[in-house]
């Protein structure tokens, strides 16, 4: 069986030439409504906050509740703070109520990226433990270490201590 050749669909192009569209795309669309802006492929109101501008939010509020909590020292550490501690959120930020002051926890940035043995992404089975990082579940009923004393945080910025076994 004898097979024909496929038609060819599209143009050699010369050398040296330019490109050419093919096909005409229609412009992009633009609102006639000024209240409204093109903003990447969705289209914001001008009042209303992106999702990263509404956790940014949040969290600028919930941060002074919880910086009165640490009352000046790492969490985790309990070193004095340095300069620009870090939120680290026990429960991943998937939603806006994560940013509550149960979920979080000030420490300090070498407490919190750095690889070295104590570092809470360095050692994520022993961070577990101690209740710094939940991975599933409700992270208000998991009991997290704070300068040696196990606690139950709350969402108005304290905590309670949990009596030794």
């Amino acid at each position: 069986m004898k097979r024909t050749p496929m038609p060819d669909r599209r143009k050699p192009m010369r050398r040296g030439g330019q490109l050419q569209r093919t096909a005409s795309f229609p412009p992009p669309v633009v609102s006639s409504n000024p209240e409204t802006r093109k903003r990447g492929s969705k289209t914001v109101s001008a009042g209303r906050l992106t999702r990263k501008q509404a956790s940014e939010a949040a969290l600028a509020a919930v941060r002074p509740v919880v910086l009165a909590r640490a009352d000046g020292r790492c969490e985790v550490t309990g070193l004095p703070l340095v300069d620009h501690p870090h939120l680290h959120h026990r429960r991943k930020r998937l939603g806006p109520d994560r940013d509550v002051p149960s979920n979080l926890l000030v420490v300090n940035p070498n407490s919190h990226l750095a690889v070295f043995a104590g570092s809470i992404h360095a050692e994520p089975v022993i961070a577990k433990r101690f209740g710094w990082i939940v991975p599933h579940g409700d992270w208000r009923s998991v009991p997290v270490l704070i300068r040696g004393v196990r606690v139950l945080l709350d969402d108005v910025g304290g905590y309670i201590a949990i009596p030794a076994v």
